[in-house]
């Protein structure tokens, strides 16, 4: 079917905010994919600054702002959506990122007429609280029946969310943007002043589920064996107040830098010596790909999938294993030397997680929903 116009989609995300991995998903795609091909709003319930909204908007993007509140009253919130695609409403894909959103977006979307209508899965679990899972389960479970296409981030999360029946959708990245060059890196070093200090980095959003309670507590262990060790964190989050008050309470402040939301992770990975990653579980850590594009050895829990493991410089601990198990096997990998880019860039692209080849496919594949007009499995 030849198209005299670009496909119009629309992608739904709780928030547009950097340092979460959903999001930086999204803007990997976007950032890479053909615009004369595929045109992309946004539709987020936050974009708190520094956000990805400038960015977008920048490249020709809109983005729109559903309050966090209107989920409180479902019954308005249906209304409120099926007024904007009644406004809105030539959309060719719905996009949505947020399954326990997807049955008021998709119910919405389908209204409407919108002809295809994706939810995708990102995690391997329905919530990292229970009361939180408790609400998520009817709710994913509605949004399938509305619903035509379903993707995922990798085959562990298509497999929780479908059963069967789903896109894996790689969580493809620039690699080259992440490359480790070792002048930067020691320019790095001086300037944030950790030269000869060993380097522990972890990259998320502070909430149960990133786990960096535990994370800090592994710390601690680590610096009785390395004490001129140095944990930087990066990121923000409802739990963040929390950290800062176990921080305290450890006595290890002095050793931990709390550098916030940054847009230049790439540095930050260049300056570290490998990334620590006990997750309670992931559909597939975006930070995890980032790590490994950089040479940089991951310790992860082994509730994260396998299919994380692309080049081979990834390491699965046990959650069940103390903290100073995890303390050793961090320091065993921090003295890897980082791989050959070229070695790494390979590796990359056979696994599918380069972002130039990948935003191709994604083209490809929406084209392919809306000539089947969804159920194109």
């Amino acid at each position: 079917m030849k198209r005299n116009r670009p496909i119009k989609v629309l992608m739904v995300s709780p928030r547009l905010e950097i340092c979460g991995g959903v999001e930086s998903y999204i803007m990997s795609y976007y950032r890479n994919i053909d615009r004369h091909h595929v045109t992309v709003d946004f539709a987020a319930h936050r974009a708190d600054e520094p956000s990805y909204r400038k960015d977008i908007e920048q490249a020709g993007g809109k983005v729109f702002i559903i309050p966090e509140k209107e989920l409180k009253n479902p019954f308005g919130m249906m209304k409120k959506l099926d007024a904007f695609f009644k406004e809105h409403g030539d959309y060719d894909v719905v996009h949505c990122n947020m399954p326990n959103g997807g049955f008021y977006y998709l119910r919405a979307a389908k209204k409407a007429g919108v002809p295809v209508r994706i939810l995708h899965a990102h995690q391997t679990k329905y919530a990292d609280i229970w009361l939180h899972s408790v609400r998520n389960y009817p709710l994913i479970k509605l949004g399938k029946l509305y619903a035509n296409e379903r993707c995922a981030c990798s085959e562990a999360a298509g497999k929780f969310l479908f059963g069967k029946h789903f896109h894996v959708i790689k969580n493809a990245l620039p690699c080259e943007r992440f490359f480790f060059r070792q002048e930067d890196r020691a320019g790095l070093r001086k300037e944030m002043g950790l030269e000869g200090k060993l380097v522990v980095c972890h990259v998320g959003r502070f909430c149960n589920q990133k786990n960096q309670l535990f994370l800090l507590d592994i710390f601690r262990c680590l610096l009785a064996r390395q004490p001129d060790a140095v944990l930087m964190m990066v990121g923000d989050g409802e739990q963040k107040a929390d950290a800062e008050a176990k921080i305290r309470q450890l006595g290890i402040g002095g050793s931990v830098i709390l550098a916030g939301v940054r847009k230049d992770i790439p540095a930050y990975l260049m300056v570290s010596d490998v990334m620590a990653i006990p997750s309670l579980y992931e559909g597939l850590p975006f930070v995890g790909l980032e790590a490994q594009a950089s040479g940089l050895p991951c310790v992860v829990s082994d509730t994260v999938t396998p299919e994380l493991n692309i080049t081979g410089n990834v390491t699965f601990c046990s959650l069940k294993a103390g903290p100073e198990q995890w303390a050793d096997v961090i320091l065993e990998c921090a003295g890897r030397e980082r791989m050959p880019q070229d070695e790494i860039l390979q590796k990359m692209r056979r696994g599918g997680y380069d972002i130039h080849i990948e935003a191709r496919k994604l083209e490809q594949l929406y084209e392919k929903m809306l000539s089947a007009d969804g159920d194109g499995y």
